[in-house]
């Protein structure tokens, strides 16, 4: 029988640490056999755990499945399965000479972009959940929270004066001390045990009860669990550049089963197929016929109609053909495709997201080579053909890549927000936004007949105006700080 081994170089308090003995739980919840290692006491007693020591090294087992955290090993461990998980930036840098793993595990795409030097396969799962229900103390308005570890990159000296700045009348300081000399010269003077109190590290569930707020100041921070937990129990969050990363939107199923994906090295080759649908009733059901006929079955399209009656009577028609895997989102009104798709990509189910037009007909067999690259990638973009009219009317085999239609991890929209409404080359505009932060991989093959349509929004625009439009995009310097968007988005309802 497989085990599922944790191995960790820190088990004090702290984020990563309450993580590990929450996957532990889980996963031995579900029936599958797994012991959290550490070197320290503290977690022993809240999960199935044991110190870790150089015989549980050498004791390893062939069927072992093991994930690494905060170690690095000589060579890979002879197991069934190596998983490096990540959970630092600074303190622990992830890079191309680590090879004594056969996965590495992020947070979110913003703590992989941190470790671009790696360029080894990887994944990105977020923390489970804490699930914290908890009704509010009578006098909790008064009382604002710093949870974390007290040292000087958390910075809680500043969070203490920001929560006075904000006139709480309490400040509840709750956390290990870390740095001694950094707790004795700049946190201490301000605890004065009547308003400013350090309490130590305590239940969770105690904390959020009694606070109205939570500060967090740190200088950096690949992912703030402490957010999510504020967003859970209904407490104001203040945080900073450091903390501004999306919470997941995962449930702890979802996260667990990206766990287990991982661990048993079971393929996550699902494809959600996202197309915006305007004026397309002539084309539509072509379309959709070429990609349920290329006989791949771990699919899911949605289809957004953007405020187009005749689209809207043609789909009714034949949705039938299409079972289960077509959900089809009536939009509002008429914004736009890019609106139409920032509005989409929130509903897919996989990480895989593939962005394909309404006119545009699927090459045959596609899907599954697609699904099952071996090369790791964010953004894969390919060619196509051009066609009039029917697709043996081929009229040029495209030497460029297409813009408009791409497949892209969905983390990927974790990390820009989503596309800009403008109503053209805002495909283009991602894919500039993102370029520095993203692997992007090319095939030269074409994957798709692309219709020439005269009525195309890029037809119809005047190619001045476009090419103006695109010299403006491409002159954009972008950076870390500046590839996030708020995406618009429009109201609809389910057919």
């Amino acid at each position: 029988m497989h085990m599922i081994k944790i191995l960790t170089g820190w088990s004090n308090p702290g984020g990563s640490t309450e993580s590990f003995i929450r996957l532990t739980n889980e996963l031995n919840d579900k029936g599958y056999n797994t012991t959290m290692y550490g070197p320290h006491e503290w977690f022993l007693d809240k999960c199935n755990g044991e110190q870790l020591t150089q015989q549980v090294l050498d004791d390893l087992h062939a069927d072992d499945i093991v994930l690494i955290h905060y170690l690095t090993l000589p060579t890979r461990p002879n197991v069934k399965r190596v998983v490096f998980v990540c959970h630092e930036k600074d303190m622990f840098k992830i890079d191309d000479s680590m090879c004594f793993f056969d996965i590495c595990i992020f947070l979110n795409c913003k703590h992989k972009v941190y470790h671009r030097e790696y360029t080894g396969l990887y994944d990105i799962i977020p923390n489970l959940n804490l699930n914290l229900y908890i009704e509010k103390n009578d006098d909790y308005k008064s009382h604002a929270g710093i949870i974390g570890s007290i040292d000087d990159n958390k910075q809680t000296h500043v969070s203490i004066k920001r929560a006075m700045e904000h006139g709480y009348k309490y400040i509840d300081i709750y956390g290990n001390i870390s740095d001694r000399k950094y707790f004795e010269s700049c946190v201490k003077p301000l605890i004065d045990n009547v308003n400013v109190k350090h309490h130590g590290f305590q239940n969770k569930s105690d904390i959020y009860k009694s606070i109205d707020a939570v500060f967090h100041s740190s200088i950096s921070e690949c992912a703030t669990l402490v957010k999510q937990e504020c967003h859970e129990t209904d407490t104001k969050f203040f945080g900073n550049q450091s903390t501004n990363v999306n919470m997941t939107t995962l449930s702890n199923d979802e996260i667990l089963d990206r766990w287990l994906n991982i661990c048993f090295d079971m393929k996550n080759n699902g494809i959600s197929i996202i197309i915006p649908a305007y004026n397309c009733e002539q084309y539509i059901e072509e379309c959709l016929d070429s990609i349920y006929k290329n006989g791949y079955s771990n699919i899911e399209i949605i289809l957004g109609i953007d405020g187009c009656k005749k689209t809207k009577e043609k789909i009714e028609k034949i949705k039938y053909k299409y079972g289960d895997i077509l959900t089809i989102c009536l939009m509002n009104t008429n914004n736009g495709c890019y609106v139409t798709l920032n509005t989409l990509i929130p509903l897919t189910k996989y990480e895989n997201i593939l962005i394909f037009g309404a006119d545009d007909i699927l090459k045959p067999d596609v899907l599954s080579k697609l699904a099952n690259l071996k090369q790791p990638f964010d953004i894969l973009r390919y060619k196509f053909m051009s066609f009039e009219h029917n697709v043996n009317n081929i009229i040029s085999r495209s030497n460029i890549y297409a813009n408009g239609s791409i497949l892209i991890k969905k983390s990927v929209f974790e990390l820009c927000g989503g596309f800009h409404h403008n109503r053209f080359s805002s495909d283009l505009e991602l894919l500039l936004r993102v370029d520095h932060q993203t692997r992007t991989i090319f095939v030269d093959n074409s994957v798709f007949y692309y219709r020439v349509n005269h009525e195309h929004l890029t037809k119809t625009v005047p190619i001045n105006d476009r090419a103006i439009f695109d010299n403006k995009i491409r002159s954009h310097l972008y950076n870390d700080n500046n590839i996030k968007i708020v995406p618009r988005v429009e109201q609809y309802i389910i057919l």
